[in-house]
């Protein structure tokens, strides 16, 4: 889906159209290698989850690791909480303007640090108090400072993301998991227990964190001090975004925290196996936000321009990316289910299938949502991801006790949905762009060469997958839009790079 961008603006000359072509075309291309470092980044970090999935759910049972699951979606509602926007503003800062990046950072370290011990110790104490099992909360205490450093983690890597260096983040985070990975199979090797697998993961957080920080030091000097200036400044516009960003994420997770107040422990393991397949691809949508958010910020104080065409491109770029990943998990739900979780979690293979349909919208909407929050449009974005939470919760309150875990999958569809098209009504009145589907037959044909393959080749459905996912990707280089004039970009730089040395 393309954007196209409206504007009272007058003309631009000839010599100035052809430096904003220009600009955005080399613009395009160093965002492109940041996210392809960031998505090939998710992409270990990923399998190297995934596969602690696996150990764990294989070893402990649907029950067991649906408490775990219950557990570790719990403590990530205190990450969010704690955030209250702030990572998100400190990058807008210090991409505005470099030079007050050891300021900023000094000055708001403190404030994350008082804010985090805060919240994860409400968050630890709600827990004892909620209906869960007693399982779920052991698990949620000797979790807990793996929140806490993951709320630091989140405090100093928005200098990373600012410089575009978030290599350096995909280094801590893909440590951070092996460590984990290597401990859990330690701990269940010596049958120490759900504990043992929740205290594996607190000390891989640490090691993200510790670093992370090293990673920072590299980049600028760490000073802290308390700078109560820049807490006001931070924190007023902080708390509109903090709903903004606090309600969207939970959104995401609210429905396994329902069933694992409505349902039985298994359920929530259930729904929590098929969901991680979501939460993979999801961490994809997030690198491209991610790289995005810091050159959007800088073009909307310089060249509001620029960041609308900015925008059309990374729009065009996603909507290209998430077709084959729907059908695979569509298509291979019950091998993707048998091959990591095992046999006793088939029946999360329709809640995966009824899941797969939002990953089209959730990477649509990663740009829009770092677009509006570069723009400054806290207060609507924090109407909508609260419209989206209060029509999630009270949809699934309604369904969940008597249709279960497949009427969650579908709220959870529905409700991001419904969040899609109150952005598209808002971009479309207050900033200035209108919806485009010119890049949508160029998609739509990709998609159906590779439903073709499926169909075709549907008795050996692994190699049917690998193959359209080939056929789709052919197809887009070879047809005009984002996809072909990207690669086309990327093959001039590297050229040209090759040339001078």
């Amino acid at each position: 889906m393309g954007v196209r961008a409206t504007s009272n603006a007058p003309s631009e000359p000839p010599a100035q159209t052809q430096k904003l072509r220009s600009g955005t075309a080399t613009l395009s291309i160093r965002l492109a290698a940041n996210s392809i470092v960031q998505m090939a980044g998710v992409v270990v970090a990923s399998t190297i989850g995934f596969a602690t999935f696996v150990v764990v759910a294989r070893a402990l049972g649907p029950s067991i690791y649906g408490d775990i699951t219950a557990a570790n979606v719990f403590l990530y509602i205190p990450t969010v909480l704690a955030e209250v926007g702030l990572s998100i503003l400190v990058v807008r800062e210090i991409s505005a303007d470099q030079d007050s990046t050891e300021a900023v950072m000094g000055g708001s370290l403190p404030l994350r640090a008082l804010i985090g011990v805060v919240t994860v110790a409400t968050a630890l104490l709600v827990a004892l108090v909620l209906p869960f099992t007693h399982r779920t909360k052991i698990a949620i205490a000797a979790g807990s400072p793996g929140a806490l450093f993951t709320i630091m983690t989140l405090s100093v890597q928005p200098v990373l993301q600012a410089r575009l260096k978030m290599h350096w983040a995909v280094t801590a985070n893909v440590v951070g998991r092996v460590s984990t990975l290597a401990l859990t199979i330690i701990a269940l090797a010596a049958g120490f227990g759900y504990v043992a697998v929740m205290t594996a993961a607190v000390l891989g957080l640490g090691i993200t964190f510790a670093l992370s920080v090293v990673f920072v030091r590299k980049l600028i000097r760490i000073r802290l001090r308390l700078d109560f200036a820049l807490w006001r400044r931070l924190v007023g516009p902080a708390l509109f975004l903090a709903v903004a960003v606090g309600a969207g994420d939970v959104t995401g997770r609210a429905d396994t925290i329902l069933i694992s107040l409505l349902k039985s422990s298994r359920d929530v393991g259930l729904y929590g196996a098929a969901y991680k397949f979501l939460d993979v691809s999801t961490l994809l949508a997030s690198a491209v936000g991610i790289s995005l958010f810091p050159v959007f910020s800088r073009l909307f104080t310089r060249d509001s321009a620029r960041a609308r065409v900015a925008l059309q491109k990374s729009l065009d770029v996603v909507l290209a990316i998430a077709p084959p990943l729907v059908a695979v998990a569509v298509f291979l739900a019950p091998q993707l289910i048998r091959y990591s979780a095992g046999t006793d979690f088939r029946d999360s293979v329709p809640v995966l299938q009824l899941l797969a349909p939002s990953l089209l919208v959730v990477f649509i909407q990663a740009p829009l949502i770092r677009f509006s929050i570069a723009a400054g449009v806290y207060r609507t974005l924090a109407g909508i991801m609260l419209s989206m939470l209060l029509a999630n919760i009270v949809l699934n309150l309604l369904l969940i006790p008597p249709y279960g875990i497949r009427a969650a999958a579908i709220v959870n569809v529905g409700t991001e949905l419904l969040g899609l098209a109150l952005q598209l009504v808002f971009f479309a009145r207050k900033l200035a762009f209108r919806p485009n589907l010119s890049y949508v037959p160029a998609v739509g044909i990709a998609s159906g060469a590779l439903a073709l393959n499926l169909l075709l080749l549907g008795s050996i459905p692994i190699a049917a997958a690998a193959a359209g996912i080939i056929v789709y990707t052919a197809v887009l280089f070879v047809l005009p839009g984002a996809v072909r004039e990207l690669a086309a970009g990327i093959a001039a730089t590297a050229n040209a790079r090759a040339d001078k040395t």
